[in-house]
């Protein structure tokens, strides 16, 4: 029986150690620095697991909080609807990087 991981990876036509996770709690709408292997070409997705304080509208990691290379970096934000970061989300998030 194939994992769901698997699955997906094999319909994108990734290897699985190309999917990288993890879970991270927002610290005034952004999040500590996330050690991951990141290059020009990774996807990340981020997504609300325990919703706390007020919720931005979208997560997203900017392409200026972002190093690349095999010990990478990046942080996570809350932005609201003009960009601007929001400052009262204290949410738990749940991170996936694809390539």
């Amino acid at each position: 029986m194939r994992t769901y991981g698997e699955t997906l990876a094999r319909e994108l036509a990734l290897k699985v150690d190309t999917i990288q996770s993890g879970t991270t709690t927002l610290q005034a709408g952004i999040s500590p620095s996330i050690v991951a292997h990141l290059t020009s070409s990774s996807s990340i997705f981020a997504f609300h697991r325990d919703p706390a304080g007020t919720l931005g509208v979208a997560l997203c990691a900017r392409q200026g909080e972002r190093v690349l290379g095999p010990t990478g970096l990046f942080r996570l934000a809350s932005v609201r609807a003009d960009g601007s970061t929001e400052t009262l989300d204290t949410s738990t998030v749940d991170w996936l990087i694809v390539g």
